[in-house]
């Protein structure tokens, strides 16, 4: 038996007040123990439950140790339960070699919702406690997250937990599937590469937070990296700098990049209208 409490977890919501990624469980608690998966009472194609419980289970029988061995795709993740003070750490992939599939959502356009799940569950969380306000000055714990945010490959790994991972499913319309997770004790990663983009805008400690996303963007890095630095506090002016948690700095960035195409699309000739009439 794995650690979990039974074979079949208990379903609940990451959340007290979440709505429920599965229609009509909210209204009938007891479907998903009335259905056990064969009658698709949902209406989902494939039992949600089961999905997410296959995946993590097969990421805990490759890291069910304190001491860990793999890769990073690079990701890190922020938590914002507690904030100001938050949870911050690498995402681990057990397996070596090439994981950036993993933790970049661009490449999964056309994959299934298993293949999805098991990239995000495939992933083991290493967690540490900061405060947000940190990055304005880093320490060397967090200096080394936010270079493993630049590294442009996968970056092989060696962490020590402070007790094996264990795995929870939380099943909400806002959280996305995540694998085991466990307190960091020690850690080490190898970074061999990084993007000289992200490293040129990260060093600019002068540039707003607004201007760095925007300059990144144009450059042609992909959204879910510059989400990343930005919530590890690696841009914007120094001393605003802060740590923010993954969900609202994928808001934040879509936000940002959202208002500035807003302006340049106004600019553009309507469909209907013929280009070369423009002056």
């Amino acid at each position: 038996m794995d650690r979990f409490d039974s074979p079949m977890p208990t379903v609940a919501p990451s959340q007290p007040g979440l709505a429920w990624s599965i229609p009509g469980l909210e209204a009938d608690p007891t479907m998903c123990l009335r259905c056990r998966s064969a009658q698709r009472l949902c209406g989902k194609p494939v039992c949600p439950i089961l999905l997410r419980y296959e995946a993590v289970r097969s990421t805990l029988a490759r890291a069910s140790d304190r001491d860990f061995e793999g890769t990073s795709p690079p990701g890190v993740f922020v938590g914002r339960f507690g904030y100001p003070s938050v949870s911050i750490g690498p995402l681990l992939s057990p397996a070596h070699g090439d994981t950036m599939l993993y933790d970049t959502p661009e490449e999964w356009v056309g994959r299934s919702v298993g293949d999805v799940v098991g990239f995000r569950a495939g992933l083991v969380r290493g967690t540490t406690r900061l405060r947000v306000t940190e990055a304005a000055q880093p320490s060397r714990t967090l200096e080394e997250f936010q270079l493993l945010t630049l590294a442009s490959e996968s970056v092989e790994s060696s962490v020590t937990f402070r007790r094996p991972p264990r795995g929870t499913i939380a099943l909400s319309d806002t959280t996305p599937p995540y694998g085991p997770s466990a307190p960091i004790d020690r850690a080490r990663w190898d970074v061999r590469r990084v993007d000289a983009r992200l490293e040129h805008m990260t060093s600019d400690i002068h540039a707003g937070a607004r201007v760095a996303v925007g300059e990144l963007y144009r450059a042609g890095v992909r959204v879910s990296r510059i989400q990343r630095a930005f919530s590890v506090g690696a841009l914007g002016r120094k001393r605003h700098r802060r740590l923010v948690p993954t969900r609202w700095s994928i808001t934040a960035v879509d936000d940002l990049l959202s208002k500035a195409n807003l302006e340049r699309i106004r600019d553009l000739p309507e469909i209907n209208e013929d280009p070369r009439s423009t002056g």
